[in-house]
């Protein structure tokens, strides 16, 4: 089935809204809502599907149990819920999605707090995750997921930590992937960054490909591949797969990353005025994120609007004064510049 992540869903938590419209923006047919509540180690959740066409209630329902059987109650929404959806689903379909990401409560809450810190990573949400990720992986060494994203993280802070961080990236990157055979998140997470750090592209390639299969329609896989296929120079592909990504999740936090990808893709492919639209695009979904400048830059010098591309890297060091620029770019920019005003 095709369901929106989770992430672009949770922009509507807490706020009056109609529910048919909900439906219009996602593109989606029904809609699932519900709440949580914690009362010692008693947990209760309650739910209900809504068709989003015509607002009816197609189910509703309450589960009630301890806190250590909370994977189990997922396992039971889920069930109910795609029983509700589509009655004829083999039920072995949703066996193959009972899998408990670990044993221990308390890393996978500090999982969860990393997560919801990474939703913006920069600055003091980043070191947020980077220390909910550390207490995660001990208490449980072998937690694939709280490995994947602490690499992912320190692949973040790299402006911070300097290259000598990369190989414990990469360290912790392959450990999650030895340990994530049924977690796509896990598998995505360590594959894009084995890829955008300089690891084999061939293990990061096959990793998402594990990952796809796992969550054919997960936002951070189909999110990750894209960067993968970049990595691997395969524009047309990263194009096609972060267009899917953001199908999946229209109002994703990330979907600054899915745009920059595409400006880098089309650049890729030799397209610089596509480029420079999808850079801009991401300069302003994510007016913190260095890449959005410098793709739209490197898009500008293509086109040879070589003045604008000056005038971008200017924004890019008013917005983060601290970001680097390679020597070797400055001076091809001076000759680009030079041969520029000789032609006019």
């Amino acid at each position: 089935m095709f369901v929106i992540a989770r992430t672009s869903a949770f922009t509507y938590k807490g706020k009056a809204r109609d529910l048919r419209q909900v439906g219009r923006d996602l593109g989606v047919r029904n809609l699932l809502e519900g709440s949580v509540r914690k009362s010692g180690r008693r947990v209760r959740v309650s739910a209900q599907l809504i068709d989003a066409e015509t607002g009816a209630h197609l189910w509703a329902d309450r589960f009630d149990g301890e806190l250590e059987e909370i994977f189990d109650m997922h396992d039971r929404v889920a069930t109910e819920v795609v029983s509700a959806i589509e009655p004829n689903l083999r039920h072995a379909e949703i066996e193959r999605s009972r899998r408990k990401p670990t044993a221990n409560l308390d890393a996978y809450d500090l999982y969860m707090r990393a997560s919801a810190a990474f939703t913006e990573p920069s600055g003091r949400n980043l070191r947020a995750a980077l220390d909910f990720t550390q207490q995660a992986i001990s208490r449980d060494p072998h937690f694939a997921r709280a490995l994947a994203l602490r690499a992912l993280c320190i692949m973040h802070s790299l402006d911070s930590f300097g290259p000598d961080a990369i190989p414990e990236a990469l360290r912790l990157a392959h450990a999650a992937l030895a340990t994530s055979s049924d977690d796509s998140e896990a598998t995505s997470f360590a594959a894009v960054t084995i890829a955008l750090l300089g690891g084999s592209i061939e293990t990061a390639l096959t990793g998402s490909e594990r990952a796809l299969m796992l969550n054919p329609n997960g936002y951070s896989a189909v999110m990750c591949s894209g960067w993968i296929q970049c990595a691997a120079g395969h524009p047309s592909e990263a194009i096609n797969m972060f267009t899917r990504a953001l199908r999946l999740s229209p109002r994703d936090p990330f979907r600054g990353y899915c745009e920059l990808g595409l400006a880098i893709g089309h650049r890729d492919g030799g397209q610089p005025e596509n480029a420079l639209a999808w850079a801009r695009r991401a300069i302003l979904t994510l007016p913190q994120l260095v890449g959005g400048y410098r793709a739209a830059a490197v898009a500008l010098v293509d086109l040879g609007r070589i003045d604008e591309a000056r005038d971008m890297i200017r924004q890019l060091l008013q917005t983060q004064s601290h970001a680097r620029i390679d020597p070797r770019r400055v001076k091809k920019l001076n000759r680009l510049t030079r041969h520029h005003a000789a032609s006019r």
